[in-house]
Protein backbone atom coordinates (compact mmCIF):
# COMPACT_ATOMS: atom_id res chain seq x y z
CA UNK A 1 0.00 0.00 0.00
CA UNK A 2 1.48 3.35 -1.12
CA UNK A 3 -1.32 5.74 0.60
CA UNK A 4 -4.67 6.77 0.06
CA UNK A 5 -7.20 9.56 1.82
CA UNK A 6 -10.94 9.80 2.91
CA UNK A 7 -13.00 12.49 1.86
CA UNK A 8 -16.32 13.58 3.68
CA UNK A 9 -19.04 13.62 2.05
CA UNK A 10 -21.53 13.56 4.95
CA UNK A 11 -20.87 13.09 8.95
CA UNK A 12 -22.54 13.17 12.64
CA UNK A 13 -20.56 14.89 14.90
CA UNK A 14 -21.92 16.18 17.86
CA UNK A 15 -20.63 19.88 18.22
CA UNK A 16 -18.77 19.19 21.19
CA UNK A 17 -16.93 16.31 19.76
CA UNK A 18 -15.66 18.87 16.99
CA UNK A 19 -15.57 22.05 18.77
CA UNK A 20 -12.48 23.03 16.44
CA UNK A 21 -14.80 22.45 13.47
CA UNK A 22 -11.85 19.84 12.00
CA UNK A 23 -14.32 17.96 10.07
CA UNK A 24 -16.40 19.58 7.34
CA UNK A 25 -18.23 18.39 3.96
CA UNK A 26 -14.76 18.04 1.19
CA UNK A 27 -12.42 17.41 4.27
CA UNK A 28 -9.69 15.23 3.24
CA UNK A 29 -8.00 12.74 5.63
CA UNK A 30 -4.97 11.20 4.30
CA UNK A 31 -4.36 7.59 4.41
CA UNK A 32 -0.74 8.11 6.01
CA UNK A 33 1.55 4.70 5.51
CA UNK A 34 4.28 4.37 8.51
CA UNK A 35 6.40 1.70 7.50
CA UNK A 36 8.68 0.41 4.56
CA UNK A 37 6.66 -2.44 3.97
CA UNK A 38 3.80 -0.78 3.09
CA UNK A 39 1.64 -2.79 5.24
CA UNK A 40 0.70 -0.61 7.76
CA UNK A 41 -1.42 2.78 7.37
CA UNK A 42 -4.11 4.95 9.25
CA UNK A 43 -6.61 7.63 9.08
CA UNK A 44 -6.02 10.42 11.96
CA UNK A 45 -9.54 11.74 13.13
CA UNK A 46 -9.16 14.99 15.91
CA UNK A 47 -12.31 14.24 17.12
CA UNK A 48 -13.99 13.97 20.90
CA UNK A 49 -15.09 10.55 22.59
CA UNK A 50 -18.85 11.01 24.14
CA UNK A 51 -21.41 8.47 22.92
CA UNK A 52 -24.57 9.18 21.22
CA UNK A 53 -27.73 7.33 20.39
CA UNK A 54 -28.68 9.99 17.98
CA UNK A 55 -25.47 9.16 15.98
CA UNK A 56 -26.08 5.70 16.42
CA UNK A 57 -29.68 6.39 14.77
CA UNK A 58 -28.13 8.05 11.89
CA UNK A 59 -25.51 6.04 11.31
CA UNK A 60 -28.68 2.69 11.03
CA UNK A 61 -30.58 4.37 8.99
CA UNK A 62 -28.14 4.52 6.32
CA UNK A 63 -25.59 1.15 6.77
CA UNK A 64 -27.89 -1.91 7.40
CA UNK A 65 -26.53 -4.80 9.23
CA UNK A 66 -25.26 -7.09 7.15
CA UNK A 67 -22.91 -3.85 5.68
CA UNK A 68 -20.87 -3.35 8.26
CA UNK A 69 -18.23 -5.23 9.84
CA UNK A 70 -20.24 -6.06 13.05
CA UNK A 71 -23.33 -7.72 11.35
CA UNK A 72 -25.83 -5.34 14.10
CA UNK A 73 -26.53 -1.55 14.62
CA UNK A 74 -25.14 0.19 17.27
CA UNK A 75 -26.81 1.52 20.51
CA UNK A 76 -23.93 4.27 20.55
CA UNK A 77 -21.63 5.91 18.52
CA UNK A 78 -18.96 8.81 19.11
CA UNK A 79 -19.21 10.02 15.86
CA UNK A 80 -19.83 8.61 11.98
CA UNK A 81 -19.35 9.68 8.65
CA UNK A 82 -20.21 9.16 5.15
CA UNK A 83 -17.12 9.31 2.42
CA UNK A 84 -15.23 7.99 -0.53
CA UNK A 85 -12.27 5.85 0.72
CA UNK A 86 -9.17 5.54 -1.83
CA UNK A 87 -6.54 3.34 -0.86
CA UNK A 88 -3.32 3.08 -3.48
CA UNK A 89 -2.11 -0.61 -3.87
CA UNK A 90 0.99 -1.46 -5.82
CA UNK A 91 0.48 2.27 -8.20
CA UNK A 92 -3.36 1.87 -8.58
CA UNK A 93 -6.10 4.01 -6.82
CA UNK A 94 -9.35 1.74 -5.51
CA UNK A 95 -12.20 4.03 -4.67
CA UNK A 96 -14.39 2.89 -2.13
CA UNK A 97 -17.64 4.91 -2.90
CA UNK A 98 -19.84 6.38 0.09
CA UNK A 99 -17.81 4.41 2.71
CA UNK A 100 -19.13 4.98 6.38
CA UNK A 101 -16.93 5.24 9.48
CA UNK A 102 -18.31 5.02 12.73
CA UNK A 103 -16.28 5.06 16.21
CA UNK A 104 -17.95 4.15 19.20
CA UNK A 105 -16.33 2.87 22.50
CA UNK A 106 -16.25 0.78 25.16
CA UNK A 107 -14.32 2.01 28.82
CA UNK A 108 -10.97 1.38 27.83
CA UNK A 109 -11.10 1.15 23.65
CA UNK A 110 -12.17 2.49 20.66
CA UNK A 111 -14.37 -0.01 18.59
CA UNK A 112 -14.60 1.76 14.72
CA UNK A 113 -17.06 0.38 12.55
CA UNK A 114 -17.44 0.50 8.87
CA UNK A 115 -19.67 -0.37 6.20
CA UNK A 116 -21.16 0.52 2.66
CA UNK A 117 -24.17 -0.32 0.54
CA UNK A 118 -21.42 -2.09 -1.24
CA UNK A 119 -19.99 -4.35 1.45
CA UNK A 120 -21.67 -6.96 2.93
CA UNK A 121 -20.69 -9.01 6.30
CA UNK A 122 -18.80 -12.55 5.80
CA UNK A 123 -18.50 -13.44 9.14
CA UNK A 124 -16.72 -12.63 12.30
CA UNK A 125 -15.81 -9.11 11.57
CA UNK A 126 -14.97 -9.94 7.91
CA UNK A 127 -16.66 -7.71 5.21
CA UNK A 128 -16.25 -7.80 1.28
CA UNK A 129 -16.67 -4.37 -0.11
CA UNK A 130 -16.56 -3.61 -4.04
CA UNK A 131 -14.37 -0.64 -5.07
CA UNK A 132 -14.20 0.92 -8.17
CA UNK A 133 -10.49 0.57 -9.91
CA UNK A 134 -9.02 3.71 -12.26
CA UNK A 135 -10.18 1.75 -15.72
CA UNK A 136 -13.63 1.48 -14.16
CA UNK A 137 -13.36 -2.08 -13.34
CA UNK A 138 -15.36 -3.27 -9.64
CA UNK A 139 -12.81 -4.78 -7.49
CA UNK A 140 -13.76 -6.61 -4.39
CA UNK A 141 -11.67 -6.52 -1.63
CA UNK A 142 -12.27 -8.04 2.03
CA UNK A 143 -11.83 -6.15 5.18
CA UNK A 144 -10.91 -8.74 7.89
CA UNK A 145 -10.81 -6.50 11.61
CA UNK A 146 -7.97 -7.60 13.21
CA UNK A 147 -8.93 -5.72 17.08
CA UNK A 148 -11.19 -2.34 17.71
CA UNK A 149 -8.94 -0.15 15.19
CA UNK A 150 -7.08 -2.60 13.21
CA UNK A 151 -8.48 -3.84 9.66
CA UNK A 152 -6.49 -6.04 7.13
CA UNK A 153 -7.37 -5.38 3.40
CA UNK A 154 -6.69 -7.40 1.04
CA UNK A 155 -8.27 -8.54 -3.19
CA UNK A 156 -10.31 -10.57 -3.46
CA UNK A 157 -9.95 -12.99 -6.51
Amino acid sequence: MQGGRYTVLDFYIPSAQDPDHHIKIGTVVKLDVYNSDGETGELDFVLGRSGSTAVAGWWGRRVSSNENNYNTTPDTLNFAMRGDFTVIINGEAYVFSDFFLGQGHTDYNNNWWIGSRECRYIDKDNLTCSSIDESGNTVKFKFDQFDEDTFYIEKVD
